[in-house]
């Protein structure tokens, strides 16, 4: 169950290597011909722990396996705090970059399913270690769950580079709330959500557009906020990148032909809520008819704007007031529409469309709009 490489090459392109029980590797895996399969149809959950790179050739293909690796947990039985994203599905740990010039999917679903959990089979991938790495996304690639648990702050990144719109997607849930139980605390929540910034910089290159990153509390938990934790950092920097915080119906999740189902429609607990660093340097944002941009007091966020294009409906501190925060914008355009835009919004009538509430707050501008 342990290699120092591995290499698939196997005679045809459509020849399957079928993963049966945990792996370690302790160097790289190596897809050059053939599909690599994470399990066949039996109902469990197995480990494939990469310390070093995943390279799939033009050749390669990585799949999972039909068996239901949820272990009985439903819409409202879901795992227990720290193991939600790990209960409900395989596990993919990747130390090194990620080279997809093939055909990747972690899931056997034909579109995101955002309030339930895939009965058929699917992976969640977590990258690790404490260095800067890249996911080369050339090919098709279906993520279920994203985890980036890099170092212990925001220190180390991974620069995600989509060639095209359809390379880079998302199909895990992302209804459920953070919480704050065990180990974890209100500014490093766990983010039972299709995508966790857990430790680290996820910076987005390329060709991409993500519909939707939370669809409010409908499963069960707390603040249905997507968040991004203290220790994380989200930065948007290529002009081709779309990213919206909600959804408002099922149509404005369609992704180069797949489309997903779930979406709450609501705007309630949908915002971008920010413990950490926010920042956009290109391409675009936007919170749809959620609460907006919120920051708080349990950890001083950061909203860095350097170009690009922002649209919220509000940028506010929490409910409970006390929020503190830096805004430094030195390019781009930042549009707070209140309630009179495209897409309606979910305000605060208690807060200024573009509140700093507190003297610890910094606002520092230099330029853009």
């Amino acid at each position: 169950a342990t290699y120092r490489n591995l290499v698939i090459n196997l005679g045809s392109n459509s020849d399957v290597v079928t993963q049966t029980h945990n792996l370690n590797i302790f160097g790289d895996l190596t897809i050059t011909r053939g599909q690599y399969q994470i399990n066949d149809a039996t109902a469990r959950r197995l480990n494939l722990t990469i310390s070093n790179d995943l390279s799939v050739s033009s050749n390669g293909s990585i799949r999972v396996g039909t068996g239901d690796t949820r272990s009985g947990y439903s819409t409202s039985s879901i795992p227990p705090t720290g193991q939600f994203q790990y209960g409900v599905s395989h596990d993919v740990r990747i130390g090194g970059d990620f080279i997809n010039n093939g055909d990747v999917r972690f899931t056997n679903q034909t579109g995101p399913v955002y309030n339930d959990f895939a009965s058929n089979g699917a992976a969640t991938v977590t990258f690790t270690g404490t260095q800067n790495n890249k996911a080369e996304l050339n090919g098709r690639t279906d993520f279920y769950n994203l985890i980036l648990d890099k170092g212990e702050d925001q220190t180390f990144e991974l620069e995600v580079n989509s060639s095209a719109i359809g390379h880079f997607r998302l199909f895990g849930p992302n209804a459920a709330g953070r919480t704050t139980s065990g180990s974890f605390t209100a500014a490093n929540p766990e983010v039972r959500k299709a995508l966790w910034l857990r430790n680290g910089t996820l910076r987005l290159t390329g060709n991409m557009f993500i519909p939707t990153l939370g669809e409010s509390n409908g499963m069960a938990g707390g603040n249905g906020d997507f968040p991004i934790p203290q220790n994380g950092k989200l930065w948007i920097d290529s002009p081709n990148v779309e990213i919206f915080v909600t959804a408002q119906n099922n149509g404005q999740t369609l992704v180069d032909g797949v489309e997903g189902t779930g979406v709450n429609g609501t705007g309630s607990n949908t915002a971008l809520t920010i413990y950490g660093t926010f920042r956009v340097s290109d391409g675009y944002f936007s919170s749809r008819n959620s609460a907006g941009i919120i920051y708080w007091a349990d950890a001083s966020g950061t909203v860095i704007i350097e170009g690009g294009e922002v649209d919220a409906g509000q940028l506010r501190s929490s409910a409970t007031g006390g929020g503190s925060a830096a805004y430094l914008q030195s390019g781009g355009t930042v549009n707070l529409r209140g309630n009179t835009g495209p897409f309606g919004s979910e305000l605060n009538g208690s807060s200024a469309i573009f509140s700093i509430d507190n003297e610890d707050v910094v606002f520092d501008m230099r330029g853009g709009s």
